[in-house]
Protein backbone atom coordinates (compact mmCIF):
# COMPACT_ATOMS: atom_id res chain seq x y z
CA UNK A 1 0.00 0.00 0.00
CA UNK A 2 2.90 2.38 0.66
CA UNK A 3 4.19 1.66 -2.86
CA UNK A 4 0.74 2.43 -4.31
CA UNK A 5 0.58 5.72 -2.43
CA UNK A 6 4.05 6.70 -3.73
CA UNK A 7 3.03 5.90 -7.32
CA UNK A 8 0.03 8.20 -6.97
CA UNK A 9 2.33 11.06 -6.08
CA UNK A 10 4.72 10.38 -8.98
CA UNK A 11 1.83 10.00 -11.43
CA UNK A 12 0.45 13.38 -10.40
CA UNK A 13 3.82 15.00 -11.21
CA UNK A 14 4.16 13.22 -14.55
CA UNK A 15 0.77 14.50 -15.65
CA UNK A 16 2.18 18.04 -15.56
CA UNK A 17 5.02 17.33 -18.05
CA UNK A 18 3.01 18.15 -21.21
CA UNK A 19 2.39 21.65 -19.89
CA UNK A 20 6.13 22.32 -19.82
CA UNK A 21 6.26 21.57 -23.56
CA UNK A 22 3.59 24.17 -24.17
CA UNK A 23 5.75 26.89 -22.65
CA UNK A 24 7.69 27.24 -25.91
CA UNK A 25 4.74 28.96 -27.53
CA UNK A 26 5.01 31.78 -25.01
CA UNK A 27 8.66 32.48 -25.81
CA UNK A 28 9.42 35.44 -28.03
CA UNK A 29 10.53 34.53 -31.55
CA UNK A 30 14.25 34.79 -32.12
CA UNK A 31 14.87 37.57 -34.59
CA UNK A 32 18.33 37.93 -36.04
CA UNK A 33 17.88 41.46 -37.33
CA UNK A 34 20.05 44.07 -38.87
CA UNK A 35 17.36 46.74 -39.04
CA UNK A 36 13.77 47.67 -38.13
CA UNK A 37 12.00 45.92 -41.02
CA UNK A 38 11.06 42.73 -39.04
CA UNK A 39 9.51 44.80 -36.26
CA UNK A 40 7.50 46.88 -38.70
CA UNK A 41 6.27 43.71 -40.43
CA UNK A 42 5.21 42.21 -37.10
CA UNK A 43 3.33 45.34 -36.15
CA UNK A 44 1.47 45.49 -39.47
CA UNK A 45 0.49 41.78 -39.43
CA UNK A 46 -0.67 41.90 -35.81
CA UNK A 47 1.82 39.26 -34.72
CA UNK A 48 2.59 41.26 -31.62
CA UNK A 49 -0.92 40.64 -30.21
CA UNK A 50 -1.21 38.46 -27.08
CA UNK A 51 -1.62 34.84 -28.03
CA UNK A 52 -4.42 32.74 -26.55
CA UNK A 53 -3.76 29.20 -25.24
CA UNK A 54 -3.80 26.79 -28.18
CA UNK A 55 -6.12 23.81 -28.57
CA UNK A 56 -3.38 21.49 -27.32
CA UNK A 57 -3.39 23.31 -23.97
CA UNK A 58 -7.09 22.63 -23.40
CA UNK A 59 -6.77 19.01 -24.52
CA UNK A 60 -3.89 18.42 -22.13
CA UNK A 61 -5.85 20.11 -19.34
CA UNK A 62 -8.84 17.86 -20.01
CA UNK A 63 -6.58 14.77 -20.01
CA UNK A 64 -4.98 15.88 -16.75
CA UNK A 65 -8.30 16.43 -14.98
CA UNK A 66 -9.67 13.06 -16.12
CA UNK A 67 -6.55 11.16 -15.12
CA UNK A 68 -6.34 12.93 -11.79
CA UNK A 69 -9.98 12.09 -11.01
CA UNK A 70 -9.31 8.41 -11.70
CA UNK A 71 -6.22 8.42 -9.48
CA UNK A 72 -8.02 10.06 -6.59
CA UNK A 73 -11.00 7.70 -6.91
CA UNK A 74 -8.70 4.66 -7.14
CA UNK A 75 -6.97 5.76 -3.94
CA UNK A 76 -10.31 6.08 -2.17
CA UNK A 77 -11.43 2.64 -3.38
CA UNK A 78 -8.17 0.92 -2.50
CA UNK A 79 -8.18 2.03 1.13
CA UNK A 80 -11.24 2.76 3.25
CA UNK A 81 -10.01 4.10 6.60
CA UNK A 82 -12.38 3.01 9.36
CA UNK A 83 -12.42 3.93 13.05
CA UNK A 84 -13.97 1.19 15.19
CA UNK A 85 -14.78 2.87 18.51
CA UNK A 86 -15.56 0.95 21.68
CA UNK A 87 -18.07 2.97 23.73
CA UNK A 88 -18.62 0.56 26.60
CA UNK A 89 -18.65 1.63 30.26
CA UNK A 90 -14.95 1.00 30.88
CA UNK A 91 -13.96 3.18 27.90
CA UNK A 92 -16.40 5.96 28.78
CA UNK A 93 -15.17 6.33 32.34
CA UNK A 94 -11.61 6.96 31.09
CA UNK A 95 -12.85 10.06 29.20
CA UNK A 96 -10.19 9.65 26.50
CA UNK A 97 -10.94 11.46 23.23
CA UNK A 98 -11.14 9.17 20.19
CA UNK A 99 -9.18 10.22 17.07
CA UNK A 100 -10.94 11.83 14.10
CA UNK A 101 -10.47 12.18 10.36
CA UNK A 102 -11.65 8.73 9.24
CA UNK A 103 -13.80 8.00 6.20
CA UNK A 104 -16.07 5.76 8.26
CA UNK A 105 -16.85 5.73 11.99
CA UNK A 106 -18.32 2.57 13.52
CA UNK A 107 -19.50 2.65 17.15
CA UNK A 108 -19.64 -0.59 19.13
CA UNK A 109 -21.18 -0.92 22.58
CA UNK A 110 -22.93 1.49 24.94
CA UNK A 111 -23.20 2.34 28.62
CA UNK A 112 -25.35 -0.77 29.15
CA UNK A 113 -23.55 -3.20 26.83
CA UNK A 114 -20.41 -5.17 27.59
CA UNK A 115 -17.87 -5.26 24.75
CA UNK A 116 -15.09 -7.85 24.48
CA UNK A 117 -12.21 -8.44 22.09
CA UNK A 118 -14.26 -11.06 20.23
CA UNK A 119 -17.07 -8.53 19.63
CA UNK A 120 -14.63 -6.08 18.05
CA UNK A 121 -13.02 -8.75 15.85
CA UNK A 122 -16.44 -9.94 14.67
CA UNK A 123 -17.31 -6.36 13.75
CA UNK A 124 -14.06 -6.11 11.76
CA UNK A 125 -15.05 -9.26 9.86
CA UNK A 126 -18.18 -7.48 8.60
CA UNK A 127 -16.25 -4.52 7.16
CA UNK A 128 -15.36 -4.28 3.42
CA UNK A 129 -12.26 -6.17 2.31
CA UNK A 130 -10.34 -3.00 1.50
CA UNK A 131 -10.68 -1.42 4.95
CA UNK A 132 -7.79 -0.18 7.02
CA UNK A 133 -9.09 -0.38 10.58
CA UNK A 134 -8.16 1.57 13.70
CA UNK A 135 -9.64 0.12 16.90
CA UNK A 136 -10.16 2.51 19.81
CA UNK A 137 -10.61 0.48 22.99
CA UNK A 138 -9.22 -0.19 26.45
CA UNK A 139 -9.10 -3.95 25.84
CA UNK A 140 -5.72 -5.67 25.36
CA UNK A 141 -4.44 -6.30 21.84
CA UNK A 142 -5.26 -9.85 20.66
CA UNK A 143 -2.44 -12.19 19.66
CA UNK A 144 -1.59 -12.63 15.94
CA UNK A 145 -3.47 -9.52 14.86
CA UNK A 146 -2.89 -8.61 11.16
CA UNK A 147 -0.83 -5.50 10.44
CA UNK A 148 -3.75 -3.70 8.75
CA UNK A 149 -5.55 -3.47 12.12
CA UNK A 150 -4.23 -0.67 14.32
CA UNK A 151 -5.27 -1.62 17.86
CA UNK A 152 -5.05 1.57 19.92
CA UNK A 153 -5.40 1.06 23.67
CA UNK A 154 -2.39 3.07 24.87
CA UNK A 155 -4.57 6.02 25.91
CA UNK A 156 -6.12 3.83 28.63
CA UNK A 157 -2.86 2.51 30.09
CA UNK A 158 -2.98 4.93 33.04
CA UNK A 159 -6.58 4.12 33.92
CA UNK A 160 -6.83 3.06 37.54
CA UNK A 161 -7.30 -0.67 37.83
CA UNK A 162 -10.48 -1.96 39.46
CA UNK A 163 -9.80 -4.86 41.82
CA UNK A 164 -13.41 -5.75 42.55
CA UNK A 165 -16.89 -4.85 41.36
CA UNK A 166 -20.41 -5.14 42.78
CA UNK A 167 -22.50 -6.61 39.99
CA UNK A 168 -26.05 -6.30 41.33
CA UNK A 169 -28.20 -6.23 44.46
CA UNK A 170 -31.83 -7.23 44.96
CA UNK A 171 -33.94 -7.31 48.13
CA UNK A 172 -35.10 -10.64 49.53
CA UNK A 173 -36.96 -8.96 52.39
CA UNK A 174 -37.42 -5.48 53.75
CA UNK A 175 -34.13 -5.77 55.69
CA UNK A 176 -31.99 -8.15 53.60
CA UNK A 177 -30.48 -7.87 50.13
CA UNK A 178 -28.65 -10.42 48.01
CA UNK A 179 -25.49 -8.95 46.52
CA UNK A 180 -23.56 -10.43 43.58
CA UNK A 181 -19.87 -9.55 43.30
CA UNK A 182 -16.69 -10.34 41.37
CA UNK A 183 -13.03 -9.57 42.04
CA UNK A 184 -9.49 -10.47 41.10
CA UNK A 185 -8.52 -13.72 42.77
CA UNK A 186 -5.44 -12.43 44.61
CA UNK A 187 -7.31 -9.48 46.19
CA UNK A 188 -8.24 -9.58 49.88
CA UNK A 189 -11.60 -7.86 50.17
CA UNK A 190 -14.95 -7.70 51.93
CA UNK A 191 -18.23 -5.79 51.60
CA UNK A 192 -19.51 -3.13 53.96
CA UNK A 193 -22.76 -1.25 54.47
CA UNK A 194 -23.28 1.02 57.43
CA UNK A 195 -21.74 -0.62 60.50
CA UNK A 196 -21.94 -4.13 59.02
CA UNK A 197 -19.02 -5.85 57.27
CA UNK A 198 -18.85 -9.26 55.66
CA UNK A 199 -16.18 -11.89 56.11
CA UNK A 200 -13.32 -12.01 53.60
CA UNK A 201 -14.62 -12.97 50.19
CA UNK A 202 -13.12 -16.11 48.69
CA UNK A 203 -12.76 -16.79 44.98
CA UNK A 204 -13.35 -14.62 41.95
CA UNK A 205 -17.14 -14.24 42.15
CA UNK A 206 -20.11 -15.06 44.34
CA UNK A 207 -23.11 -13.69 46.23
CA UNK A 208 -24.11 -13.17 49.84
CA UNK A 209 -26.97 -11.86 51.94
CA UNK A 210 -26.39 -8.58 53.70
CA UNK A 211 -28.52 -6.89 56.36
CA UNK A 212 -29.56 -3.33 55.58
CA UNK A 213 -29.83 -0.95 58.49
CA UNK A 214 -32.23 1.97 58.35
CA UNK A 215 -30.54 4.90 56.68
CA UNK A 216 -27.85 2.78 55.01
CA UNK A 217 -28.25 2.90 51.24
CA UNK A 218 -24.79 2.13 49.79
CA UNK A 219 -22.72 -1.06 49.71
CA UNK A 220 -19.00 -0.63 49.14
CA UNK A 221 -15.81 -2.63 48.89
CA UNK A 222 -13.23 -2.86 51.63
CA UNK A 223 -10.00 -3.89 49.90
CA UNK A 224 -7.00 -4.80 52.04
CA UNK A 225 -8.57 -3.01 54.98
CA UNK A 226 -9.37 0.22 53.12
CA UNK A 227 -12.83 1.31 52.06
CA UNK A 228 -13.05 2.61 48.49
CA UNK A 229 -14.42 6.06 47.76
CA UNK A 230 -18.18 6.09 47.31
CA UNK A 231 -17.92 7.70 43.91
CA UNK A 232 -15.70 5.00 42.41
CA UNK A 233 -17.30 3.39 39.38
CA UNK A 234 -18.08 -0.28 39.97
CA UNK A 235 -16.75 -0.32 43.52
CA UNK A 236 -20.00 0.59 45.24
CA UNK A 237 -23.70 0.03 44.76
CA UNK A 238 -26.45 2.43 45.78
CA UNK A 239 -29.58 0.62 46.93
CA UNK A 240 -32.55 2.15 45.10
CA UNK A 241 -35.38 3.64 47.15
CA UNK A 242 -38.57 2.25 45.64
CA UNK A 243 -42.10 3.49 46.37
CA UNK A 244 -45.14 1.80 44.86
CA UNK A 245 -48.44 3.66 44.81
CA UNK A 246 -51.51 1.49 44.39
CA UNK A 247 -54.86 2.91 43.24
CA UNK A 248 -57.19 3.83 46.07
CA UNK A 249 -59.65 1.02 46.85
CA UNK A 250 -57.33 -1.73 45.60
CA UNK A 251 -57.81 -5.22 46.96
CA UNK A 252 -55.44 -6.00 49.87
CA UNK A 253 -53.92 -8.89 47.92
CA UNK A 254 -52.32 -6.36 45.55
CA UNK A 255 -50.16 -5.08 48.41
CA UNK A 256 -48.79 -8.56 48.97
CA UNK A 257 -48.20 -8.94 45.23
CA UNK A 258 -46.27 -5.64 45.08
CA UNK A 259 -44.09 -6.59 48.06
CA UNK A 260 -43.44 -10.00 46.55
CA UNK A 261 -42.15 -8.28 43.41
CA UNK A 262 -39.89 -5.88 45.37
CA UNK A 263 -39.79 -6.69 49.12
CA UNK A 264 -38.11 -3.46 50.25
CA UNK A 265 -40.64 -1.17 48.54
CA UNK A 266 -42.55 1.49 50.45
CA UNK A 267 -46.26 1.11 49.70
CA UNK A 268 -48.78 3.90 49.45
CA UNK A 269 -52.20 4.78 48.00
CA UNK A 270 -53.16 7.33 45.39
CA UNK A 271 -55.55 8.10 42.56
CA UNK A 272 -53.73 5.73 40.19
CA UNK A 273 -50.85 3.24 40.08
CA UNK A 274 -47.40 4.84 40.17
CA UNK A 275 -43.78 3.74 40.67
CA UNK A 276 -41.09 6.00 42.08
CA UNK A 277 -37.37 5.14 42.03
CA UNK A 278 -35.21 7.49 44.09
CA UNK A 279 -37.97 10.08 43.90
CA UNK A 280 -38.32 9.87 40.10
CA UNK A 281 -41.75 8.83 38.81
CA UNK A 282 -41.60 6.04 36.23
CA UNK A 283 -44.23 5.76 33.50
CA UNK A 284 -45.60 2.23 33.34
CA UNK A 285 -48.02 2.13 30.42
CA UNK A 286 -48.29 -1.66 30.75
CA UNK A 287 -50.21 -1.22 34.03
CA UNK A 288 -52.30 1.82 33.14
CA UNK A 289 -55.27 -0.08 31.81
CA UNK A 290 -56.81 -3.46 32.21
CA UNK A 291 -55.55 -4.29 35.71
CA UNK A 292 -58.36 -5.48 38.05
CA UNK A 293 -57.25 -3.44 41.08
CA UNK A 294 -60.59 -3.72 42.86
CA UNK A 295 -60.66 -7.53 42.97
CA UNK A 296 -58.28 -10.20 44.13
CA UNK A 297 -55.55 -10.77 41.51
CA UNK A 298 -55.11 -14.12 39.80
CA UNK A 299 -51.71 -15.70 39.12
CA UNK A 300 -51.39 -14.05 35.70
CA UNK A 301 -52.02 -10.59 37.19
CA UNK A 302 -49.41 -11.13 39.92
CA UNK A 303 -46.85 -12.30 37.36
CA UNK A 304 -47.56 -9.30 35.12
CA UNK A 305 -47.15 -6.84 38.00
CA UNK A 306 -43.90 -8.46 39.13
CA UNK A 307 -42.46 -8.54 35.61
CA UNK A 308 -43.18 -4.87 34.93
CA UNK A 309 -41.90 -3.68 38.33
CA UNK A 310 -38.66 -5.65 38.20
CA UNK A 311 -37.97 -4.66 34.60
CA UNK A 312 -38.46 -0.97 35.40
CA UNK A 313 -36.24 -1.04 38.49
CA UNK A 314 -33.58 -3.09 36.73
CA UNK A 315 -33.57 -0.65 33.81
CA UNK A 316 -32.91 2.20 36.27
CA UNK A 317 -30.18 0.18 38.05
CA UNK A 318 -28.89 -2.31 35.46
CA UNK A 319 -26.59 -5.14 36.57
CA UNK A 320 -22.91 -4.84 35.72
CA UNK A 321 -20.79 -7.20 33.66
CA UNK A 322 -17.57 -8.16 35.45
CA UNK A 323 -15.73 -8.33 32.12
CA UNK A 324 -16.25 -4.59 31.67
CA UNK A 325 -14.45 -3.80 34.93
CA UNK A 326 -11.92 -6.52 35.71
CA UNK A 327 -8.80 -7.07 33.54
CA UNK A 328 -9.03 -9.55 30.66
CA UNK A 329 -6.31 -11.53 28.89
CA UNK A 330 -5.59 -11.20 25.15
CA UNK A 331 -7.34 -13.72 22.92
CA UNK A 332 -6.00 -15.28 19.73
CA UNK A 333 -7.17 -13.51 16.57
CA UNK A 334 -6.31 -16.53 14.38
CA UNK A 335 -9.68 -18.17 15.09
CA UNK A 336 -11.44 -15.28 13.32
CA UNK A 337 -9.68 -16.06 10.01
CA UNK A 338 -8.69 -12.45 9.32
CA UNK A 339 -6.64 -12.15 6.13
CA UNK A 340 -3.03 -11.08 6.56
CA UNK A 341 -3.27 -9.10 3.28
CA UNK A 342 -6.78 -7.80 3.91
CA UNK A 343 -5.82 -4.18 3.28
CA UNK A 344 -3.97 -4.86 0.02
CA UNK A 345 -6.87 -6.35 -1.94
CA UNK A 346 -7.07 -5.16 -5.56
CA UNK A 347 -9.69 -2.42 -5.88
CA UNK A 348 -12.68 -2.92 -8.09
CA UNK A 349 -12.36 -0.59 -11.09
CA UNK A 350 -15.62 1.13 -11.98
CA UNK A 351 -16.62 1.30 -15.69
CA UNK A 352 -16.46 5.10 -15.63
CA UNK A 353 -12.80 4.91 -14.60
CA UNK A 354 -11.94 2.84 -17.68
CA UNK A 355 -13.82 5.27 -19.93
CA UNK A 356 -12.14 8.28 -18.28
CA UNK A 357 -8.65 6.78 -18.77
CA UNK A 358 -9.33 6.07 -22.46
CA UNK A 359 -10.72 9.56 -23.02
CA UNK A 360 -7.71 11.09 -21.26
CA UNK A 361 -5.36 9.08 -23.47
CA UNK A 362 -7.15 10.24 -26.65
CA UNK A 363 -7.06 13.88 -25.51
CA UNK A 364 -3.36 13.62 -24.66
CA UNK A 365 -2.52 12.02 -28.03
CA UNK A 366 -4.37 14.68 -30.03
CA UNK A 367 -2.85 17.42 -27.90
CA UNK A 368 0.64 16.07 -28.49
CA UNK A 369 0.18 16.30 -32.24
CA UNK A 370 -1.32 19.76 -31.95
CA UNK A 371 1.49 21.27 -29.89
CA UNK A 372 2.50 24.44 -31.81
CA UNK A 373 6.07 24.42 -33.04
CA UNK A 374 8.41 27.36 -32.66
CA UNK A 375 8.39 29.69 -35.66
CA UNK A 376 11.62 29.96 -37.68
CA UNK A 377 13.81 32.89 -36.88
CA UNK A 378 13.50 35.99 -39.07
CA UNK A 379 16.53 37.76 -40.45
CA UNK A 380 16.89 41.09 -42.13
CA UNK A 381 19.87 42.82 -43.45
CA UNK A 382 20.21 46.57 -43.31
Amino acid sequence: MLFFESMLGYAGILLFLPFFLLRRQHRASKLAVGGLEPFLTAAISGANQERKPPLSFWLFLCAYLLANSVLISAYGVSEDRVLLEDQSVSVSRAQAQAPSGYAKHVIVGSSTQSIQQADLLEEIQSLPNNSKVTVWTDLPRPHHLPAWIDWQNQAFAKQKEILGVILSAQPVSNIQWRVHWAKQEHVTASLQIGSWSSAMLIGEEGSLLIPVEEGSRRIQWVIEGKADAQGSVGKSWALPEVRIQLPAGSHLAWRAAALAAWPSADLGDGPRFALQINGQVQTLRELDDGMPWSREPVAQDVARLAEVLRASITAAHPPRDAREYLPSLPIDADRFALSATHNFARPQIAPWMVFAVLLAAVCAAIAWVKIPMQEPASYSEV
